[in-house]
């Protein structure tokens, strides 16, 4: 809706198959376990970098559909845990 009057909207997927079955109007892939979307607590530098590649994609797509990113959760094995439904 607010597409159609101009106005860019972007989601945050992190979960790529939900995305594609909702249909966002555009999506940024980020592969963070849920609950740290934007990073970890205090990593203020991932965080800072999420949300401008969010504002990017968000001004470069043109499309509607979901954008990759190069973010990837190393710090430990919970994101796998969670999709997995295991416990951390």
């Amino acid at each position: 809706m607010f597409d159609e009057h101009g106005l860019t909207t972007i989601s945050i997927t992190q979960v790529p198959e939900i995305a594609a079955v909702v249909k966002p109007s555009r999506s940024l892939f980020v592969p963070h376990p849920f609950g740290l979307t934007f990073g970890d607590l205090h990593d203020v530098q991932t965080q800072q970098n999420v949300v401008e590649a969010m504002f990017v994609a968000a001004e470069e797509m043109q499309w509607t559909g979901i954008r990759g990113s190069t973010f990837k959760w190393t710090k430990d094995n919970r994101r796998e845990k969670q999709l997995r439904k295991e416990r951390h």
